[in-house]
């Protein structure tokens, strides 16, 4: 049987290309938006949120912006705190599909506390009600999905988000997104037959997500595909978080997903890896290589890249993960569940 979702996530990065030219396309629009603004809140809910998470930190990183993530339901449900937090913001908000009424409710607030905000959004779905409230928006419509989950429209959302980053503060981030863009065909084939075989072994499998600074908000989504698609339960947690209680659940049925971080965290995770195997459990490394077989498998990539490139190669082999176990426990990665596409409510 073929299914909608499989092309979504293993082909993904056909319509990643497709962004990436468009953001820069309007990069001297994207420029003078920005100019003499220094406060950005990257706002969005549901998975937009985790890449949102993500995002920010690279534009503190990167650029001379000082930023952060809220979710748009914090606004939305507690919007007194958000009051006298910003001197002059402006607001970036990727969103599937520009409906979402948190999301809406949440512009329309910060609206009101500060009357000069400027919006950009990027959103997938034509005239939606976001875009009707932006100063700019980027519209990237290839990116949504047929099938229900959230797979490549938030691989294409969190890669604008680090495409504007870029543009406002490191052309070296831009090369190295076009280098893995080009290099994706070729990781993504080997990630795909690593997962069918590791899902191959698992048997009521408890699923675990490790990830840290950069990638964290990537991680989380990585979660959330597997317990979306598979209908499976799964935690995450930041990576030495998880050895301060949580690691007494680990067992021979752990599985343990780390995304891995930068050179300097390699013993860190490396140890965090010997301390979940001492509970019988599987440790899995996805960003580098490791020779010495304390990880049961990893899923590689060039040490040339930086994390937002990691996050974006995490999640993909997480959406793959999440899509053959789903085929596995018979259920419909394309509908799982009772799960809708977006919520506008």
């Amino acid at each position: 049987m073929s299914h909608q979702s499989y092309g979504e996530i293993h082909f993904s990065y056909r319509e990643m290309q497709q962004t990436y030219n468009e953001v820069l396309r309007q990069k001297e629009r994207i420029e003078a938006f920005f100019k003499d603004r220094r406060e950005v809140v990257l706002l969005g809910c549901g998975s937009s949120f985790w890449g949102a998470l993500s995002a920010y930190r690279s534009f503190n990183l990167y650029t001379d912006k000082r930023a952060t993530a809220i979710k748009a339901a914090d606004i939305a449900m507690s919007p007194r705190e958000f009051e006298h937090l910003f001197e002059d913001p402006v607001i970036i908000a990727p969103s599937r599909s520009g409906k979402s009424r948190e999301l809406l409710d949440a512009v329309e607030i910060m609206r009101g506390y500060y009357p000069n905000l400027k919006v950009l959004s990027i959103t997938q779905y034509p005239e939606n009600e976001l875009q009707k409230m932006s100063d700019l928006n980027l519209s990237i419509p290839w990116a949504k999905e047929i099938s229900i989950c959230q797979t490549r429209s938030f691989s294409c959302l969190y890669l604008a988000s680090i495409t504007i980053a870029g543009i406002l503060g490191s052309p070296g981030l831009l090369d190295d997104i076009q280098s893995y863009l080009n290099a994706a065909p070729g990781y993504y084939a080997e990630a795909e037959a690593k997962v069918k075989g590791l899902v191959d072994t698992m048997e009521s499998p408890e699923i675990v997500a490790l990830g840290n600074g950069i990638q964290y908000g990537t991680t989380v989504e990585g979660a959330y595909i597997i317990l979306e698609m598979a209908e499976h339960l799964v935690n995450y947690f930041q990576t030495l978080e998880y050895r301060h209680g949580p690691i007494v659940a680990a067992g021979p049925n752990t599985y343990a997903f780390i995304a891995a971080t930068s050179a300097e965290n390699i013993l860190r995770e490396d140890q965090m890896a010997l301390e979940i195997k001492s509970h019988g459990g599987k440790v899995i490394l996805c960003g580098r290589a490791a020779e010495d077989g304390r990880f049961d498998e990893c899923f590689t990539l060039d040490s040339k890249y930086p994390e937002e490139i990691r996050g974006l190669f995490f999640v993909t082999m997480m959406q793959s993960v999440a899509y053959h176990l789903a085929l596995k426990k018979g259920i419909d990665p394309d509908s799982p569940g009772e799960l809708k596409q977006f919520i506008s409510y």
